[in-house]
């Protein structure tokens, strides 16, 4: 696989995270400031886990960041969903 010029692959977490699992739409939301919150692959210290899709409180302001997988001092960590 060829990289566009000054693209560098990124290290993968090991063992890698499964592929995104299908969840069934969340239908309407329960509240005016309800928001939902997909679900996610979590890391139980053995083996990736489920984690199911909530809905979640919307505050009065803000930005939702969804969670991904990151390195931080050359470890792969969840960083959680959220507002900022």
């Amino acid at each position: 696989m060829l990289l566009p010029a000054g693209a560098a692959a990124q290290p993968r977490p090991y063992p890698p995270v499964p592929p995104r699992r299908w969840e069934p739409g969340p239908g309407r939301a329960p509240g005016r400031n309800m928001v939902w919150r997909p679900g996610h692959w979590g890391w139980t210290g053995r083996g990736y886990d489920w984690v199911p899709g909530r809905w979640v409180v919307r505050p009065p302001r803000g930005n939702w960041r969804y969670g991904q997988w990151m390195r931080r001092r050359g470890r792969w960590v969840w960083d959680e969903p959220g507002w900022f």
